[in-house]
């Protein structure tokens, strides 16, 4: 499977819009969303409900999407606070509501908690982006 995908954020680390191709063999899918007032998401016109109020957009394909809720929140070390996600799961690119929390444990180390049971430590950069996550996923480069 490839996924091909571009986050467009405001300098609050709010999404705005969002792109996703994914292909697996000569099959391709492709989602577009808009944010237009917070928590209010489109796929072109129509108005997506089951994913209102939401404040993030969460790739399951990539850790990378933790990145957007880690800068906004600005956490403290020893807080926590909870948001809830457009969760984009692949590879059939339907979307869901997933409740999430953030606790930062250390100045480079956080803990996400999903409302499905899922738990991980997140290792970020100085810039608050994913460096690593627990189940095999490290970035190897970086600008």
């Amino acid at each position: 499977m490839l996924a091909n995908y571009e986050i467009y954020c405001d300098e609050n680390w709010l999404t705005h819009r969002v792109q996703m191709e994914r292909t697996i063999g000569s099959d391709v899918k492709t989602l577009s969303l808009g944010v237009e007032s917070r928590g209010v998401w489109r796929n072109a016109a129509r108005e997506i409900r089951q994913i209102h109020g939401c404040d993030d957009i969460d790739l399951a394909v990539t850790p990378a999407t933790n990145t957007l809720p880690i800068r906004r929140l600005n956490l403290q070390i020893g807080s926590s606070e909870s948001v809830i996600a457009a969760w984009v799961k692949f590879p059939d690119l339907t979307l869901q509501p997933l409740s999430q929390r953030y606790t930062r444990l250390t100045k480079d180390t956080y803990r996400y908690e999903s409302n499905n049971g899922f738990s991980a430590e997140i290792v970020v950069d100085d810039l608050g982006l994913v460096v690593t996550y627990p189940g095999g996923w490290e970035r190897i480069g970086s600008l």
